[in-house]
């Protein structure tokens, strides 16, 4: 029972950093679609890197993955990207998030561990 339980908490912590980049994404997107500041979205990142740090359960690929999208948004911001070449890395990125969705529920669903215990 307890492996269950250690197994659901990391599937769920994967499944919750990945929801709060992608709603970090979306928002930048939805802003950048209507031509709207994304000033504000450099304030969310820094409150999931430091401010905030221990209220999310991000692993450290997920703190690169949110400092590389950063970069991407301040080389936007200094207009170095344009509209489609950061539709192009917000959807890519959606895309990857997605993936990384999909493999999570797939490990844990077809685990043999899983198996044992139903």
């Amino acid at each position: 029972m307890l492996i269950y339980a250690l197994m659901t908490l990391s599937t769920s912590a994967k499944n919750d950093s990945n929801l709060a980049i992608r709603d970090l994404i979306n928002y930048v997107y939805l802003q950048a679609k209507f031509g709207q500041p994304i000033d504000a979205v450099f304030f969310k990142v820094y409150r999931f890197i430091v401010k905030d740090k221990g209220k999310y359960m991000f692993s450290k690929k997920d703190i690169n993955y949110i400092s590389k999208l950063e970069d991407i948004l301040l080389k936007y911001r200094l207009n170095e990207l344009s509209d489609h070449e950061l539709f192009y890395h917000l959807d890519h990125a959606l895309r990857e998030l997605n993936f990384r969705k999909e493999y999570n529920e797939l490990i844990w669903k077809n685990s043999i561990l899983l198996n044992l215990l139903k």
